[in-house]
């Protein structure tokens, strides 16, 4: 299936997110469809996040997908956007199911020339290494066979062996910062065979995030960056959606649900998970692409560095320790979380 462009993307992006919404408020989901319109919601939330007619169009919809007015000015930006934003029509197209040309990533051939630059900079240490080393080896032995130097010998020794230690300490501090090599990893399946590994969710707060107002007094932004790692090394595989979850009896009834019109609205789902309420509304983006922020494909056997960002502000001094964090895939598996 080629790329699809102009009315027909508006067309059928507007189309996707209306039954989502529509979904949500009548309390009848549908795990596929919604899963698959998540991804088309995501791609328009960060689209609204520099547009305001965009953001104000989607805003109107969650909470009365009838809106005439809105719907047309929702097909109306998202058109002006595919005409004019190849990258933007790209991954729209992707997250409608359409199967377009592989993406252009020039990051990767710039990790190449860096992985080539570092690769012959360890090489030609290491051939250093092995030469200073020789030398230091006749002149260990030279100095063993002087009894007045083996007192010298003992007391470097003790001194490298603190450096050492030292130097393992600060090795083990920089690997426990890698989200992807000492935290705890989880292993994902997805509906199709698509298989995962992900870091812990590292939660944070914030008064204020870049590309977003700041929070009012009081208030904080809620979000967490995590990796998600690509287990197939042969294709590329879809990005996954993630969300928090506040347990039931820290929000007010019905997950914090509000009347509008006839139905009552909520950011949060409730009885999906027993005891906890689900956001609907986190935005997540990958961090290691400034150019268009939406969650990609992942390379084979490649990574993509996230940030999920809550809609709900909280409060300073937010416990979040109370939070949880789940993949939304075939089924809710809870995600390992640090502070």
């Amino acid at each position: 299936m080629e790329t699809m462009v102009g009315t027909e993307l508006a067309t059928a992006a507007t189309g996707t997110v209306l039954g989502f919404f529509r979904r949500m408020l009548m309390g009848t989901p549908d795990r596929v469809a919604d899963e698959a319109a998540q991804r088309v919601v995501g791609v328009l939330d960060n689209l609204g996040r520099g547009d305001p007619a965009t953001r104000s169009a989607l805003a109107t919809l969650r909470a009365q997908p009838d809106d005439h007015a809105a719907r047309v000015l929702l097909e109306q930006r998202i058109d002006l956007y595919a005409q004019h934003n190849a990258q933007f029509r790209q991954d729209l197209s992707f997250s409608l199911g359409a199967a377009p040309h592989q993406p252009f990533r020039p990051a990767a051939t710039g990790a190449m020339v860096k992985g080539a630059a570092t690769g012959a900079m360890v090489k030609g240490a290491a051939t250093g290494a092995m030469v200073k080393g020789a030398a230091l080896g006749t002149r260990v032995r030279d100095m063993a066979r002087n009894p007045g130097s083996r007192r010298l010998l003992i007391g470097a020794g003790a001194l490298l062996l603190v450096v050492l230690l030292g130097c393992g300490g600060a090795g083990f501090a920089f690997l426990r910062g890698n989200t992807t090599v000492l935290d705890n990893r989880t292993d994902l399946t997805a509906p199709g065979g698509w298989s995962y590994r992900v870091s812990e969710a590292h939660l944070k707060t914030s008064p204020q995030l870049e590309d977003r107002a700041p929070a009012k007094p009081g208030y904080r932004y809620l979000y967490f960056d995590i990796t998600v790692e690509n287990k197939l090394d042969d294709r590329e595989a879809p990005g996954i959606r993630l969300s928090f979850a506040r347990a039931e009896d820290t929000m007010s009834p019905g997950c914090g649900a509000q009347q509008t019109g006839f139905f009552g609205f909520s950011n949060y789902a409730q009885g999906v998970v027993p005891g906890w309420c689900v956001s609907r509304s986190a935005s997540c983006f990958e961090t290691n692409d400034s150019f268009f922020r939406t969650v990609d494909r992942i390379p084979p056997g490649g990574k993509n560095e996230l940030r999920c960002v809550d809609d709900y502000f909280v409060e300073d001094g937010f416990d979040l320790g109370s939070l949880r964090v789940y993949y939304l895939g075939d089924s809710y598996t809870q995600i390992p979380t640090s502070t």
